[in-house]
């Protein structure tokens, strides 16, 4: 499930914050931008009062199946279900 950018008012918070991880479930989430850019938590946090649109969170959602890295400070968001090898 994605929630856009018209529900961020329901986006999970903790402590204030946005979620890295949704509850129920603990899986991990992934933030979009405006341009499409992956970010972290911590990074959409950061840009949520962005003047411009491409460069505020507009998505947010699980991380299902590939780990993948943050386009602003390149920290790694962990996948839900990670490929074995």
């Amino acid at each position: 499930m994605m929630h856009h950018i018209h529900d961020v008012e329901n986006w999970q918070r903790v402590n204030g914050e946005l979620a890295a991880y949704c509850f129920p479930g603990g899986y991990p989430l992934l933030y979009l931008d405006g341009a499409d850019t992956v970010l972290c938590a911590a990074c959409a946090e950061a840009s949520i009062g962005a003047d411009f649109e491409r460069d505020r969170p507009v998505v947010c959602t699980v991380n299902w199946q590939t780990p993948t890295d943050c386009g602003s400070c390149g920290s790694l968001i962990a996948c839900a279900y990670p490929k074995e090898d």
